[in-house]
């Protein structure tokens, strides 16, 4: 093996969504009152024998809510599967997490930051 960076596996998962009722707030003057719905990913990455993860999605205990709840700006964030339970599928606890990197701090980003307290922070 080199000292090259690569990623041995990547998955992604589903971060929730977010469901606005005016696109618009996008991309001013465009699709103005149309309604639209933004995945919110979180990759999980197995890089030099350890797990990272990008972004942590919306906060898990947003499943107990089907309807969604809105969280920021009259955007309402909706969980259909916990990020937990997809680590889980693949055999990787929290605890596991080496590395959490965050792109930026909005809800759909950092909701389940709680989640990895062994991990090192890049943010």
């Amino acid at each position: 093996m080199s000292d090259n960076v690569y990623i041995e596996k990547m998955y992604i998962l589903d971060g929730g969504q977010a469901q606005v009722d005016d696109a618009s707030r996008y991309s001013p003057g465009i699709d103005m009152g149309v309604p639209m719905v933004l995945s919110c990913n979180t990759y999980l990455i197995r890089h030099r024998d350890q797990w990272l993860l990008w972004d942590t999605g919306t906060q898990d205990d947003l499943i107990a809510v089907p309807e969604g709840r809105v969280i920021a700006h009259g955007i309402l964030g909706t969980v259909r599967k916990t990020i937990a339970a997809q680590l889980a599928e693949i055999g990787v606890a929290p605890q596991d997490i080496g590395t959490l990197v965050l792109s930026h701090a909005h809800y759909d980003n950092a909701g389940n930051c709680r989640l990895f307290p062994c991990a090192r922070w890049i943010a």
